[in-house]
């Protein structure tokens, strides 16, 4: 799930001489490593308490809405964030980014829906063993 790649995440995104001074703070004694180390922690603290309450609030749709509605709320979530590219980083559109968009969302709805599917269908077991 989303908690076990935290950390992962957090360190394949650092380039690797941030990877490779954050190994060896030992061996820095001037006030960018220690900078350098500050800031990064402050970014690792930040990632969790935000990935915390994501991961929160996506428990609490489950229960209250069931997992269809789940579904399209990270779906939903996919298209916002595509939609904020375009916003923060103008380009020049046209339509086969929302050809793109539609495609690759309606793609991961489809692919969700029907993994929900199995899902319920391999948990449904009749008394003999068979599933229905």
């Amino acid at each position: 799930g989303g908690r076990d790649n935290y950390f992962s995440i957090m360190m394949a995104t650092t380039t690797d001489k941030q990877h490779r001074n954050l190994l060896e703070e030992e061996s820095l004694e001037t006030s960018h490593g220690t900078g350098l180390r500050r800031t990064f922690l402050l970014y690792v603290i930040a990632y969790v308490l935000i990935s915390h309450v994501a991961v929160s609030a996506h428990t609490q749709v489950v229960r209250k809405f069931g997992g269809v509605a789940a579904v399209f709320v990270g779906t939903a979530r996919k298209g916002m964030t595509l939609l904020l590219s375009f916003v923060l980083f103008p380009k020049e559109s046209n339509w086969k980014y929302a050809a793109g968009a539609a495609l690759v969302l309606g793609g991961l709805t489809v692919a969700s829906l029907e993994k929900q599917r199995n899902r319920k269908r391999d948990s449904t077991v009749v008394a003999d063993g068979s599933k229905l």
